[in-house]
């Protein structure tokens, strides 16, 4: 199982300019920056970035690596940025993941552009499968267009770094109402316009594992529209009531 980058960058339009194992289920939510970083006060012309996350429920999620443009240069709001998809059963730590923002954050400040090259080989790794039926994102439900902005500082002050918010800490019920999180290093001194700030502590998924066939009686996992048989392990975000019958 491997991560997804698609790399697009703002000029007048937008473009996409590179890829790797791009898959187009995915690949339509990877969509302009502009309508999220112009929220972001003192972001535009700093060519600093921030890190944006939108929840796509089965898909997996969405971690845009959003870099502004520097002062003087192109239009309003211009960015480049990369989109990594992470697929819902993928076993990624948050410190995988921000090792990953870390080296191709490098890639968009490079001098001299990308290395496609050094981009392959990152994105080549095969990563395990979480060993479960259903993952805990699966229970989340997918993208929330009519969402507002939710904002997350990280860094010194803040209680926690970027790792600590990424990975398995991204699944949250409480991340339903959004049409993104927004992680911004509270050293780069940000204020934001309008959204919501979420200061909330992220909890780690559950695994539930399935109960054994009991004299001739079987689990089910009863949903709103059906009942699906319980027998193998599933993994569920915290605080999420389950209903075995």
């Amino acid at each position: 199982m491997k991560l997804g980058l698609i790399i697009k960058s703002t000029s007048a339009g937008e473009q996409e300019v590179f890829s790797i194992n791009k898959g187009e289920e995915w690949a339509k939510f990877a969509a302009d920056s502009r309508s999220i970083i112009k929220d972001l006060e003192g972001f535009d012309g700093s060519g600093k970035s921030v890190i944006v996350a939108k929840i796509l429920g089965s898909l997996g999620y969405l971690i845009g690596v959003v870099k502004a443009r520097p002062e003087g240069s192109g239009r309003p709001n211009d960015n480049t940025t990369a989109w990594i998809h992470v697929p819902a059963k993928m076993n990624i730590t948050g410190n995988e993941l921000t090792s990953v923002i870390m080296y191709v954050g490098e890639q968009l400040a490079a001098p001299m552009g990308i290395n496609p090259a050094i981009l392959n080989e990152l994105f080549t790794k095969e990563y395990a499968n979480k060993d479960v039926k259903y993952p805990a994102l699966a229970f989340i439900g997918g993208y929330n267009p009519e969402g507002s902005i939710g904002w997350r500082y990280y860094g010194i002050g803040t209680g926690y770094a970027l790792h600590e918010l990424l990975g398995n800490s991204l699944v949250q019920t409480s991340y339903k109402k959004y049409k993104c999180i927004c992680f911004v290093d509270k050293s780069l001194n940000l204020s934001t316009i309008g959204g919501e700030i979420i200061k909330s502590d992220p909890k780690e998924p559950i695994k539930v594992e399935a109960p054994v066939d009991n004299n001739g009686f079987t689990a089910f996992i009863k949903t709103k529209n059906q009942e699906i048989p319980f027998t193998d392990a599933i993994e569920i975000p915290t605080n999420t009531p389950l209903m075995v019958i």
